[in-house]
């Protein structure tokens, strides 16, 4: 624990005067909390991060109904198309089988 304690201690260059520090020992770790003042991100940083997490939020979701629409247009472009496709096809086995039935009756 010490090891550690120094380690951290000669990693972060902490200050000497540990002995007033508030500490919390949790199995092989020594938490100084008043020596992690940088960790705690202020109250503006997390309300500035929430700000641009909901921003960020909004433009995916904009992002995904603009998406979305494109889709359901293509997809409704594709249905039309593929009835198109249908209604030719049908069309022209009617006019295959009235050929079918001519030349049936021209063999004969």
């Amino acid at each position: 624990m010490k090891r550690m304690f120094n380690q951290l201690r000669e990693t972060f260059d902490f200050d000497d005067d540990s002995d007033s520090l508030t500490w919390e020992e949790n199995e092989d770790t020594l938490l100084l909390w008043e020596d992690f003042t940088n960790c705690n991100p202020s109250i503006d940083l997390q309300g500035e991060q929430e700000e641009n997490l909901g921003n960020l939020i909004h433009e995916t979701e904009s992002f995904f109904k603009t998406r979305d629409k494109e889709y359901q247009e293509t997809i409704g472009q594709i249905e039309l198309e593929l009835a198109t496709a249908k209604s030719d096809m049908n069309r022209h086995l009617h006019e295959y089988m009235e050929m079918c039935s001519m030349k049936r009756g021209l063999d004969v």
